[in-house]
């Protein structure tokens, strides 16, 4: 397909422009196409579209399909022309990184390798030009620079058949020196070009060991072109496998400041995109591959340490192979620090397991020797066997000896309240109570519930005796046990002073029996009036039948007195004392035998 824009026509010698097998020009979409397939699509429009003359004249017409006019680079602004020169180094730089890609690929990759290299060479400056500040070559593929196809005609008059006009005589001298000078030029450039590329053959030959050839020979084409007008194809190798060398040098950098294997995949992936069949990119495949291979055997004894499961007898036989490689070029400092850690844990297991089950119920014991193994565990992990096992061990006594404390401080504080206490019983047999701590812990809760139980049935007791004394009595004797028990303070202060009334009711009974005189006992009448107690029950009967025998002595004292001399009714008042048997009728029964005797 031809292209839209034509930048130049110029005219190669007639082999090159009928036959192309000295360069690439047929094999263009070719190009094209594998440039295309691993670069933006702009990295192929470098290459401008040759249209040869069907006519054998050896005329090309060249054409891109970059939209813009095209304008030589020697023609351009000094600052657009550099520029132009750095894009056209990018394009020319990937695509020579992209042919030596394709060397190492199966075919037909080295073919396109071949033929994408010949094509990155061309004449120099004047083969360059810009379309849309885009960088585009003309005459590329190793071939010459070619000549106008339409030069200035040079204007000659006939003098008799053959005449040369005068002023062109001198003029063709100066030309014929030109072509003379041209061609010393010429062959020495010719034998730069061969000592140049025979330099750049010994440097490449190097394979960046060392680079120094490299330096030198840029340094050599900066003398003798310092405007980067000739040599391109030579600059580009220089440039090139310089910068390869560079990035060598970078990734074994890279290499050999890995530390871990986890950097490894990383510098795998990066060396993978460079022909891994040339130096010095195969001796870092090589040590690559070694210090992976390396990290693989690491890798598996870590795996073995992990399916260990911190069984200590399989960590045992693992230290030991450990050891054996000590000596080899292993990256073994990460597997040798969880190793010790490991071997350590076991250790510290194996001083912990008695030390935990003896102390298990003793929380002093087992408080101290949780305090004293906190450092040494800090630094291993306790949430995998051989310590897990141990340390939820310890850890479930630690927590029966809090409860202990808890259920300790709440019974204290729980002392005169049954109810709660019963609940603190609920909590105390969902623990396993009767293994230590929790065991004393059961004891004395059982102790208060029996009080509470004994206090339960004094207060029934108290309830019922309803102010019998004798019940009274009782309970006070049941409650000599419990005198220093604060729970019972309450029950022994109303028993003491239900019997503090009983004993008041027992004296006013004694003093109304011992009352001499009835006015007495008419006035412990009057202190009996509003005592509804029934302690004072006894003390009311009595009392009762004292003012009743009070009453009958005053009646028969005043029928006595009314009887005077009268026998008759004198003989009728002894009659009725005859009946009475009360010894306070004795006095009136005195009185009445005196008065009969007359």
């Amino acid at each position: 397909m031809q292209s839209s824009v034509r930048i130049a026509s110029l005219i190669y010698p007639a082999p090159i422009a009928a036959s192309q097998a000295a360069n690439p020009w047929q094999r263009l979409p070719d190009i094209q196409r594998v440039v295309g397939q691993h670069l933006p699509g702009l990295a192929a429009s470098v290459f401008a579209q040759p249209e040869p003359a069907r006519d054998g004249s050896g005329a090309v017409d060249w054409y891109s399909h970059l939209a813009g006019q095209p304008v030589p680079l020697l023609d351009m602004p000094d600052a657009e022309q550099a520029e132009v020169r750095r894009r056209l180094a990018d394009r020319l730089y990937a695509l020579t990184r992209l042919a030596d890609a394709l060397q190492g690929q199966d075919p037909p990759a080295p073919e396109l390798a071949r033929l994408l290299t010949q094509a990155l060479r061309y004449p120099g400056d004047r083969s360059v030009y810009a379309i849309g500040g885009e960088p585009v070559l003309i005459s590329w593929g190793g071939t010459e620079a070619g000549r106008p196809k339409d030069p200035v005609p040079v204007t000659t008059a006939d003098q008799g058949g053959r005449r040369v006009a005068v002023w062109a005589l001198p003029l063709l001298g100066l030309v014929l020196l030109a072509a003379l000078a041209f061609s010393g030029w010429w062959w020495s450039q010719q034998r730069t070009g061969e000592d140049l590329l025979a330099a750049l053959d010994a440097a490449l030959a190097n394979q960046c060991q060392p680079t120094a050839p490299l330096i030198e020979l840029s340094n050599w084409l900066d003398r003798i072109d310092p405007e980067a007008e000739q040599y391109p194809a030579i600059r580009m190798a220089v440039l090139t496998e310089t910068g390869l060398c560079e990035e060598a040098a970078g990734l074994a950098q890279r290499l050999a400041a890995a530390e871990d294997c986890a950097a490894l995949p990383a510098l795998d992936e990066a060396l993978s995109t460079y022909d891994q069949g040339r130096q010095p990119f195969r001796r870092l495949r090589e040590d690559l591959d070694r210090r992976q291979s390396a990290c693989r055997r690491v890798q598996d004894l870590e795996s073995r340490l992990s399916a260990a499961g911190g069984e200590c007898s399989a960590v045992a036989a693992l230290d030991l192979d450990t050891r054996a490689l000590e000596g080899q070029d292993l990256p073994l400092a990460g597997l040798r620090a969880s190793l010790d850690r490991a071997l350590a844990a076991c250790r510290l297991a194996g001083e912990l397991r008695p030390q935990v089950e003896a102390a298990l119920g003793d929380c002093p014991r087992l408080r101290d020797l949780a305090r004293n193994s906190a450092g040494r565990l800090a630094d291993l992990d306790t949430t995998r066997p051989p310590l897990l096992g141990i340390i939820e061990r310890l850890n479930t006594g630690l927590a029966r000896c809090n409860l202990a404390d808890h259920l300790e401080l709440e019974q204290a504080r729980l002392q005169g309240d049954c109810a709660a206490l019963a609940g603190l019983r609920e909590t105390l047999a969902r623990e396993d109570p009767d293994r230590e701590p929790l065991a004393a812990v059961q004891h004395r809760l059982a102790i208060a519930l029996g009080q509470c139980q004994a206090l339960t049935e004094l207060e029934q007791g108290y309830a019922q005796a309803q102010g019998d004394c004798d019940r009274l009595k009782t309970l006070a004797g049941r409650l000599g046990e419990y005198r220093t028990n604060l729970r019972f303070v309450a029950i022994r202060s109303r028993v003491r002073q239900g019997l503090e009334v009983c004993d008041q009711a027992s004296a006013v009974e004694e003093r109304i029996e011992t009352a001499g005189d009835c006015a007495r006992v008419r006035a412990l009448g009057a202190e009996l009036k509003d005592q509804g107690d029934p302690r004072f029950a006894k003390a009311q009967a009595a009392l009762t039948g004292r003012l009743a025998d009070c009453d009958r002595l005053d009646r028969y004292t005043r029928r006595l007195a009314e009887a005077g001399q009268d026998c008759i009714r004198l003989k009728a008042l002894e009659h009725d004392l005859g009946r009475e048997s009360a010894s306070s009728l004795r006095p009136t029964r005195q009185r009445l035998d005196q008065a009969l005797i007359p």
